[in-house]
């Protein structure tokens, strides 16, 4: 009974191909008895990309392993920071939902809460459910206490169901807010809203009060 693990296993068989790649290499490229005879002019042997690449697989095999490594107990991936090869970890997430996933943050601002991660394309309750012990948040903004006076809304970092709390934005023009947003970059006053397709002067002086921006 073998004493190694599958991965183990795996592991080494790879790092044995590697090294018969590189021993194989450097007889392929060692120089022949020709090359030791005296020239007049000696020129400097052309330098070999080997030992780049096999440095390149080694990483590759390296994130590949860690995008598989299982969460170890109470371990949680901050989605808020983690790369595409730290979210591959959670549950369900393959290459295309970490890529949705890192697009979603970008565009729409830091999640708050494990429901925010339904802004997510592809994301449902569902998923969130699987998620909610495994992830967390750092580099969240803090919401203010509340108050009786409505909560105004930052438009450089509202994700769309936060602006669709703004009267007269729904779930339509919240979305062109946040691809104005990613295209235009950072709105410099309330008044650049009048930029948004479906957006004017009416539902401008709508929005003036309970938004700003910073």
């Amino acid at each position: 009974m073998s004493a190694f693990t599958p991965t183990e296993l795996r592991t080494l068989g790879l790092a044995v191909g590697l090294l018969a790649l590189a021993t194989g290499a450097r007889l392929l490229l060692a120089p022949g008895a020709s090359e030791f005879a005296w020239r007049p002019t000696a020129t400097a042997r052309p330098s070999t990309s080997i030992e780049a690449a096999l440095r390149a697989v080694v990483d590759t095999l390296a994130r590949t392993e860690e995008a598989g490594r299982p969460l170890a107990p109470g371990e949680q991936i901050d989605v808020n920071r983690a790369d595409a090869v730290q979210l591959q970890r959670l549950p369900g997430v393959g290459p295309a939902r970490a890529a949705a996933i890192i697009h979603e943050r970008g565009a729409g601002g830091p999640f708050g809460s494990a429901a925010d991660l339904e802004r997510v394309a592809g994301v449902g309750p569902a998923m969130v459910e699987r998620w909610r012990d495994v992830v967390s948040f750092g580099g969240a903004v803090p919401r203010p206490p509340s108050s009786s006076r409505p909560e105004r809304i930052d438009l450089n970092r509202a994700h769309p169901k936060e602006l669709e709390q703004i009267t007269g934005i729904g779930p339509e023009l919240a979305r062109e807010i946040v691809e104005a947003r990613a295209r235009r970059g950072r709105f410099r006053s309330v008044e650049d809203l009048l930029q948004v397709p479906g957006i004017g002067p009416k539902t401008l002086e709508k929005v003036r009060e309970q938004a700003f921006v910073r």
